[in-house]
């Protein structure tokens, strides 16, 4: 592996690592309040900050290697990154919070798979399309609010299956919280459905795109090479 891989590796790993220790203790703290969607929006905006743009999220890796913003060989190794600091985040995440708090993660409790891979596919195809809108069109500094707003809109109003966007995130808190929940049926609402969805947003996105081709679209496609 190469030099540029293995720094691809490590950024990964240690943004999947700090996203959740940054967020899930102020989501099981604050819950649904004003506080902690205002911690959520900031620490979003924080996380992307520090990490540089990095991805944490298997189901974009792979889309946007259809867009060109990654290698196969990239993302393989992004993905690979980024579960390694998932799995690792939640034990810490549980360390750190009081006792008395209790956490939470996306699970399939109270809807069936077939609800649960339509909602999945549905959000994460809203993500993307946000991802891809703020990034080629608007650019920096204000894509950031726009994608933190956006993600925490799309948690809040897609509480069936957690909900995850982010197949990342689903496996690493199965893994602590109910290994034995990692199934066929996980898989197919938090991989499959997930992946289907930010790959659907991306052909619609490459067939619409407008033929202008911003500054800030060019500097995020160099960001993901």
């Amino acid at each position: 592996m190469s030099a540029k891989m293995v720094g691809v590796f490590l950024q990964e790993c240690f943004a999947s690592f700090l996203m959740l220790v940054l967020l899930f203790p102020f989501g099981s703290f604050l819950g649904d309040t004003w506080m902690g969607w205002t911690a959520h929006f900031f620490c979003v905006m924080l996380h992307d900050w520090i990490t540089g743009g990095s991805q944490v999220n298997p189901a974009v890796s792979i889309a946007t290697t259809l867009y060109g913003w990654n290698t196969p060989a990239s993302a393989a190794v992004r993905i690979a990154g980024q579960l390694v600091g998932g799995l690792a985040a939640f034990p810490v995440v549980a360390r750190v919070l009081p006792p008395y708090v209790k956490m939470g993660g996306p699970m399939l409790n109270t809807t069936s798979v077939a609800d649960g891979c339509a909602w999945e596919f549905g959000l994460t195809f809203a993500l993307l399309i946000l991802v891809y809108v703020a990034a080629t069109q608007i650019g920096l500094p204000a894509q950031r609010p726009i994608i933190a707003g956006g993600i925490r809109t799309l948690i809040y109003y897609g509480g069936k299956t957690g909900p995850a966007m982010n197949p990342m995130i689903a496996l690493s808190w199965a893994y602590y919280a109910a290994p034995a929940s990692i199934n066929m049926d996980h898989f197919l609402v938090y991989w499959v459905s997930s992946t289907a969805g930010a790959i659907a947003a991306t052909l619609l996105w490459k067939a619409v795109e407008p033929k202008r081709i911003t500054e800030a679209g060019e500097e995020a496609k160099d960001k993901y090479d």
